[in-house]
């Protein structure tokens, strides 16, 4: 169902973007931080989705800037180049005004557009997104300061669990995602440093454990693990299991 692939042009970059469908109102879908224009119809309930939208509305998708088929740069660009993104990719498409659906990353990105250009914006849908990163006394719901620890194993959810398309995915991934949250609840007070994060990720104390093996008798094992102080400015990561592995360090500010 997907079309062509085409670029339009912002700035120095070529944005990424696709149009499907051919319904009465122009939708832009404005995704998250990780997106393939062309690799996202691969996966079965992205592609659902997608074909869900097209079959109401002319579907316009692009890749962010550094993302995708997108052209790289060194960052994902700021709210000004993200907006001029989507002004780009919606002339190329020839779309005078449309409605905008952010999703994730891509929902604060879409509401800035919406309140700067009103008169291209047909309406504004916000899905699993934010009104801003960091938490403020405003803004209760940010993420703190100090930072945040992700597990980013398989699904957890029950809701989730149709597209492990294995049980044993789903099993698996609560164990160790059980065995993470106690761990964190007998951190001592201010013990959670980069070193202990080394020690948490390679714990072998459940079947199957956090940190896993070649040869283990689940059927993946850890191939890299990554760990970032943002605010010291330093990464730690390595390949291979973090237990064994040689750690490396990267700074930056």
């Amino acid at each position: 169902m997907h079309d062509q692939t085409k670029y339009a042009r912002s700035g120095e970059l070529w944005i990424a973007y696709q149009v499907i469908g051919d319904g009465p109102v122009d939708l832009l879908w404005a995704p998250g931080y990780m997106s393939h224009v062309e690799q996202n119809w691969t996966w079965p309930p992205y592609a659902a989705m997608l074909e869900r939208m097209a079959s109401f509305s002319r579907l316009i998708k692009f890749d962010r800037r550094g993302t995708g088929l997108s052209d790289r740069s060194f960052s994902l660009g700021s709210f000004d180049e993200m907006m001029d993104d989507i002004a780009s990719v919606l002339d190329a498409a020839s779309s005078e005004r449309a409605a905008l659906f952010g999703g994730a990353e891509g929902g604060p990105m879409c509401a800035l557009f919406a309140a700067t250009y009103p008169e291209r914006t047909a309406a504004l849908i916000l899905g699993a997104s934010y009104a801003r990163r960091m938490w403020a006394s405003d803004y209760p719901w940010g993420l703190d300061e100090h930072g945040a620890l992700a597990h980013t194993n398989h699904y957890v959810h029950p809701r989730m669990l149709s597209y492990e398309g294995d049980p044993e995915y789903a099993v698996s991934s609560s164990v160790r995602f059980e065995r993470a949250c106690a761990l964190l609840a007998d951190a001592a007070p201010g013990a959670i440093d980069a070193a202990w994060l080394r020690a948490a990720i390679s714990d072998h104390a459940t079947s199957p454990a956090i940190c896993r093996h070649k040869g283990d008798s689940a059927r993946s094992h850890t191939v890299f693990w990554c760990i970032a102080d943002v605010t010291a400015g330093d990464i730690r990561y390595g390949a291979g299991p973090p237990c064994d592995s040689v750690e490396q360090r990267y700074a930056f500010s």
